[in-house]
């Protein structure tokens, strides 16, 4: 009977157990948590109609804020990056007591997400659904109260480093205007678009030196000759896009780097939103870190530095674009190859 009574007592002390609020060292959020918030972050670029350059921006800062936070708690299992990130100050030492790292990380990422997006309620609702989770699973009011105040001052810091980074100055300037000569970039059907991000090489890269530090294999002198390398080269093009298998058209559409795209019926007109290019990279990470089932540490890291080999890659790029102002292919084709 004493034996029984044992048990039982036992018993009942391990149920109390289980019911009790989990510390702020378990492990609650992980890969899954962070793969959905970039999924979410994808969802809102597309529903916002961002394009490359602004969808890069929008990207790459929440993934910083998410690597930044997670780093300051776990610096044996990530290396640090805020010293290597352009403008950045060094982040103020913060009272981590009480803290549960990997959801401070997530607010951090919602918080910062909500600052370069239009759609702010989407990334608010994320937050919500991750403050809902940690309650779900036991985690107590004030471990979830000072990981919220942990992300905010880590948002904040982040917060005055992003808005001089010169997005806002470059909305202010004037438009792109074509001269409209043949060997100069000139809008195309069948919308006519103007130029795209025409001063996106003013915004200040992340860890590159300046926008212009790689330098383009200089092309062929525009020619409209048939015997010219610049005509060879276009008709290289033509002759490419007029062979394309349903593998190569299937590719072609994954790499898309249009991502909204209208579609023309009479006088209708209807907008398509699609992953831009450097979404696809980070959805691809998604796919990887999922099947490989990889921690938490690897996942932001690969998030991380991808968006931001994405964020000052594009700042190159379009300094040679708008550097070179070519003719486009298709303007060439239609002149110059094939005018249907």
């Amino acid at each position: 009977m004493k034996y029984t009574r044992a048990l039982l007592l036992v018993f009942l002390v391990f149920l109390v157990s289980c019911s009790k609020e989990k510390s702020s060292e378990n492990i609650i959020f992980g890969t899954v948590d962070l793969n959905h918030a970039n999924r979410t972050l994808l969802e809102i670029a597309m529903e916002d109609g961002f394009p490359p350059p602004i969808a890069s921006r929008v990207y790459v800062y929440p993934h910083i804020a998410h690597y930044i936070t997670l780093q300051s708690f776990y610096p044996d299992s990530l290396p640090d990056i805020s010293s290597k990130l352009n403008g950045l100050d060094a982040l103020p030492v913060l009272d981590k007591a009480n803290v549960n790292a990997e959801l401070a990380s997530l607010l951090s990422y919602c918080k910062t997400g909500r600052k370069v997006v239009f759609s702010e309620h989407y990334m608010t609702e994320l937050a919500e659904e991750f403050i809902t989770k940690a309650k779900e699973e036991k985690l107590s009011d004030h471990i979830i109260e000072a990981s919220i105040a942990y992300s905010e001052k880590i948002s904040a810091h982040l917060s005055q480093w992003i808005d001089q980074d010169n997005y806002i100055q470059t909305r202010t300037f004037d438009r792109f205007t074509s001269t409209k000569k043949p060997y100069n970039w000139r809008e195309t059907p069948p919308d006519y678009i103007e130029a795209l991000e025409p001063y996106w090489n003013q915004i200040r890269p992340l860890v590159i030196d300046s926008a212009s530090i790689y330098k383009a294999k200089a092309l062929p002198e525009y020619d409209t000759s048939k015997d010219s390398e610049f005509y060879k080269m276009v008709y290289e093009v033509y002759e490419e896009s007029n062979r394309a298998d349903s593998l190569k058209v299937s590719t072609a559409w994954f790499w898309d780097d249009n991502p909204n795209t209208t579609i023309h019926k009479g006088h209708l007109i209807a907008v398509i939103h699609k992953i831009s290019p450097p979404g696809h990279w980070l959805n691809i990470i998604h796919q990887i870190t999922e099947k490989e089932k990889s921690s938490v540490f690897t996942t932001s890291r690969a998030y991380t530095f991808t968006a931001i080999a994405m964020f000052d890659s594009i700042i190159s790029c379009w300094h040679e674009k708008f550097k070179t102002d070519l003719v486009r292919p298709v303007t060439y084709i239609q002149e110059y190859i094939d005018p249907t």
